[in-house]
């Protein structure tokens, strides 16, 4: 049928009572409202009805144009869309313009190694080059650079102020994101004990066999970086060496050092009061020789 306009309808009729079908083609998005294009003819695929047997009648898609009409509502609903995208893409962009620039001139540590290297890599935003770098520093604090990997005997006794700096350094230019301070929390978190928590912990912070490294705080779970200190860069793997089994205890302690005794075992003397001034001994009386 032909609508007064003179352009073929779209509506389509059929023996059966259906729901008029309108079918616009993507490629005549580009085109003109005043474009003669037209939409090419596409069969009807055939459905099966209840009763197992075909239509009598197949259906086709008529020509039709785009009107301005159509290309308005198009416009209404891909426009917010677009906008929805490009906000998105300047929020994560935003995210790596958010590193601090101001350095941290305090680095200290127990072994005299030099951190303002790894310092430079975060602050420029090289995230995965600072893992390696951190990986390699964590050996050497550790004394097992030639190993290439630290046991739970390495972690436990591993120096406390390379051990802060080092997490003081990922924080500070992650936001709070990087470091083995949210690593910690995590895992007390989870109430960690075992090996089968250590892949609940995994799977938190995208670690895990087939784990890649991902660049961006902003899109990486909380926790994602470092990786447990190993050659090669490090590896994405919690429990090898008793990692996650003994770090956050160690972590802790540093945080916390215990208090000195006030009393060391065995003396009975408080160290933590000041001593008692002494009274002066008075001079012994000369013995008188005896007389016989």
């Amino acid at each position: 049928p032909m609508a007064s306009n003179g352009r073929q309808s779209t509506k389509l009729t059929s023996s059966s009572s259906r729901r008029p079908v309108i079918a616009i083609s993507i490629t005549e998005l580009t085109h003109s409202p005043q474009s003669k294009a037209r939409l090419p003819i596409a069969k009807q695929p055939q459905r099966i009805t209840a009763n197992n047997s075909y239509p009598s009648q197949n259906l086709q898609y008529h020509k039709a144009a785009l009107t301005p009409s159509v290309l308005m509502n198009l416009q209404r609903f891909l426009t917010p869309f677009a906008l929805t995208l490009a906000a998105l893409a300047l929020t994560l962009s935003s995210a790596q313009a958010t590193i601090p620039q101001t350095p941290i001139e305090t680095l200290k540590s127990d072994r005299l190694l030099d951190y303002s290297p790894l310092q430079d890599l975060l602050r420029s935003g090289n995230w995965e080059e600072a893992n390696a770098v951190t990986s390699t520093l964590m050996l050497k604090a550790g004394g097992q650079l030639d190993r290439g990997y630290l046991i739970k005997q390495d972690i436990r006794y591993f120096p406390c102020n390379d051990l802060l700096t080092l997490n003081r350094l990922w924080q500070y230019y992650s936001s709070d994101r990087y470091g083995y301070g949210p690593q910690t929390r995590i895992w007390v978190g989870l109430k960690g004990k075992n090996y089968q928590d250590s892949l609940r912990f995994e799977k938190k912070v995208g670690w895990g066999t087939r784990a890649t490294l991902i660049k961006n705080p902003a899109q990486a779970p909380i926790g994602h970086l470092p990786f447990r200190p190993a050659s090669g860069g490090g590896v994405p793997d919690a429990w090898g060496g008793g990692w996650m089994d003994e770090m956050p205890k160690r972590f802790n302690t540093c945080m916390n050092p215990p208090k000195p005794l006030a009393t060391p075992p065995g003396t009975g003397i408080d160290l933590t009061k000041p001593a008692k001034p002494t009274k002066p001994v008075k001079p012994l009386k000369p013995v008188k020789p005896s007389r016989k």
